[in-house]
This record gives C-alpha cells, structure tokens and sequence, in this order.
C-alpha cells in the first residue's frame, strides 16, 4: 500500500503531461483578454470552438496518460486533466477581478447566475479525459492494476448519500481553511476577503478528500461520485449566501474584494479542478487506512 518510487513517477509524469498541455499549450483558448482577469465562460470569455477543443485535448490527455502510467493507467492517468485545469486555475485572475467588472446589483446577480452552473463544463472536461483513460485501456485490451480499482458500490441510496456527505464536508472544510482578512459587520456578522489561489486550491483538496474519505468508508462509493458533488456546492453556496438583499448590502458597505463566505469566492474552474485532485486522494486514504487497520489487528 505505500508509493513505489516508479509510482510516484508515474504520478508525475501523468500530472505533468495535463499541467503542460492544458496550462501552456492550450493557454490561448481559455485566457481572458485581460491577463489579470479571471478564467471563466461567462460574458464569452471561452467560445464554443475553445470549448470543444478543449473537450477533445481532455480525451486525448486522458488516453496518452494511460499508456504513460501503465499498466496503473485506470488508477493514475485519471489525474492529468485535473492538474492541467488547476493550473489553467492558478494562472487566471480571482472571483474579485470578475466582480469588479460587475459590480452593480444586476451585474452580479447576472455573474452569480451564469457561475452556479458553469461547473458543468469543467466537470465534462474532466470527464472527457477519464472516458480518454477508458478507451485507451479498451484499445489496449487491458484492466485495471489493482484490486481496490473493483467492486465500489452502485446502490443508488449509497451514491445519493455520498454526494451529500462530500457537499456539507465540503462547505464546511472550506469555511474553515479558505481564510483571508476577517471584518467584523454589524448585520452579517462578519465578512471575509478573497482568499489567495493556493488557500483555495489546499481547502478544496482538502475538503473533497474529506468527502471521498467518507463515500469510500462508509459507504464504498469511489471518488466520481464526491468529484461531481463538487458542481453542487457553487449552486448551494451562491444561492444561500448571495441573496438579493444581501448583495445590494455588500455593494453598499463593502469593496469587491469582500464576500459573505469564503466558499462565494471561488471559480468554478479552481472548485472542480481541486476536488477533482482531491477526491482521488481520499479515496485512495480511505483504501489505505482500511489496509492498516486490518494489519494492525
């Protein structure tokens, strides 16, 4: 159960191949006109033809990444897109930079609505790229490397409870690690800043590792299942902490750069990238604290 140095290459190598593809190659089709502005679909920064080429690169990532990891290409190659969305992620601006452009009433209740759902996309991007890790394991005729890879329960009931174990972990582990400067407000309560991209991307990967930990423990559900749930959370979090009433209080009271929860501060594309990254490792820890368990008894 511990990482082979071969291994832990095989990872590299995997997770190099999505950064360098996804982060430099195809830079140009998602980058905003402004370099200090965010990555994001919203007011057209990414057209239809960068979507679909996008879309295609992520199958043909997830295929190459198989035959890089072989014969571990169903465990590991899954992680390329991922890595190289996180850095299309890093690279671009914040949630600020795209709420300083909007920032009247309708402005932002127009971004907030485009935003609930603009993970989808990123999720078919991530999907792109394992159904890429499938078919190149059909074509090769090969199987999964390991065990633990089978047998993960599809009891609808077990799925259902999964997503929203990962969904409450997720809006709670973030309110905890995505910190900034917090301000203290007489109505709210208080107010947090924009937390920076790397406390974003630790808190994400964190919080769906802590929600795929579960799904696999408790309810032998693999990490696809908390992955998507990570749509959810942006449709939860802007409609529960970014009200009418409460966003015409924040333009009012506060600068951009200031919002009611941590978790309303978010990309799409820095939320599905990271819990994407991160449910696969709280699956993996879960097969593995399982291991030491059995073994220490």
């Amino acid at each position: 159960m511990e990482l082979s140095i071969i291994n832990r290459l095989r990872i590299a190598a995997v997770m190099a191949l999505g950064i360098l593809v996804l982060g430099f190659f195809a830079w140009p089709l998602v980058s905003p006109a402004d370099p200090m502005a965010a990555v994001t679909l919203y007011g057209g920064g990414i057209d239809i033809v960068a979507m679909a080429l996008i879309v295609v690169l992520a199958f043909l990532i997830g295929a190459a990444a198989f035959f890089i990891s072989y014969p571990l290409g169903y465990e590991i190659a899954p992680i390329a897109v991922p890595a190289g969305i996180a850095a299309v992620a890093c690279r671009g601006g914040d949630m600020t930079s795209l709420i300083r452009l909007n920032n009247t009433l309708p402005g932002r209740q127009a971004l907030y609505s485009a935003l609930r759902w603009e993970g989808l996309f990123w999720l078919l991007v991530v999907a792109a790229g394992c159904i890429g890790v499938y078919a190149a394991m059909k074509f090769s005729k090969g199987k999964p490397g390991s065990q633990y890879s089978l047998g993960n329960d599809t009891k609808p009931l077990n799925i259902i409870a999964s997503i929203i174990a990962t969904v409450v972990a997720a809006i709670l582990v973030i309110g905890l690690l995505a910190r900034d400067v917090k301000m203290f407000d007489s109505l709210l309560g208080s107010v947090t800043g924009q937390p920076g991209a790397g406390q974003i991307g630790f808190a994400v990967f964190v919080a769906f590792g802590t929600g795929a930990f579960i799904a696999k423990k408790f309810f032998n559900v693999d990490y696809r299942y908390p992955a998507a749930a990570s749509v959810l959370v942006p449709v939860f979090a802007l409609t529960a902490y970014a009200k009418q009433d409460v966003l015409g209080y924040m333009i009012e009271h506060w600068p951009a750069a200031f919002y009611t929860r941590a978790i309303c501060a978010i990309l799409p594309v820095q939320m599905v990238s990271f819990a994407f990254l991160g449910a696969i490792s709280g699956f993996w820890m879960s097969i593995k604290f399982d291991y030491w368990q059995k073994h220490a008894q």
